[in-house]
């Protein structure tokens, strides 16, 4: 249905691009988003696993 509007939506020429087509700054703004959060939840999840695992060798070495 996305599709659908965006394929019928009339786009005049003298109007800017940002005005004339919103939908598809809205998916690369969308998209980027999911992106940078992915990237944020990576780096958040990588230290984590670094310390469980120094941590289940510190116990293992006591």
């Amino acid at each position: 249905m996305f599709a659908h509007w965006l394929l019928n939506e009339p786009i005049p020429a003298h109007r800017p691009l940002l005005h004339a087509a919103p939908s598809v700054w809205h998916v690369i703004v969308s998209v980027a988003g999911i992106i940078i959060v992915v990237c944020i939840i990576f780096l958040l999840a990588r230290p984590d696993r670094k310390h469980d695992t120094y941590e289940r060798e510190d116990n293992e070495n006591i």
